[in-house]
């Protein structure tokens, strides 16, 4: 088990407070949960498969909403499997949000990536592609 506290300083809103927060990790997952004094809370599980091809992930926030007292709760889910020459990522939230990324690696050198994210709340759809090579 791990616990800590830390300072920081939010440079877009201009707030400083601190964050503490307590993780637990096992040869198959992690929960982890943390609060600041600007008042979030987030809790979240990630789990792991044999050999970590597969993971899963869930976690929940509680956000205070700005200029208002009352807290709003973002809720998300997300997935990773890692393939023999691919990797596959996803993730929904309750902020009506869905992303999805997919690598297929041709070599240990090129790559190419696709990438669709869907935000039905604000009616925008992007998608991206792309290669990668490394050296």
């Amino acid at each position: 088990m791990l616990a800590g506290i830390l300072g920081f300083y939010d440079l877009i809103g201009g707030r400083s407070g601190w964050k503490g927060g307590l993780k637990w990790a096992s040869s198959w997952g992690i929960w982890a949960l943390s609060y600041t004094s600007v008042g979030s809370f987030t809790a979240a599980f990630t789990q792991y498969s044999p050999g970590k091809r597969r993971v899963l992930t869930t976690d929940m926030e509680l956000v205070k909403v700005d200029g208002q007292d009352k807290l709003e709760a973002i809720w998300a889910a997300g997935f990773q499997y890692n393939l023999l020459q691919s990797l596959v990522k996803g993730r929904v939230d309750s902020q009506r949000r869905a992303s999805l990324f997919i690598e297929e690696k041709f070599n240990d050198v090129i790559s190419a990536l696709f990438c669709v994210e869907l935000d039905w709340k604000k009616d925008q759809y992007k998608v991206g592609v792309g290669a990668s090579v490394t050296s």
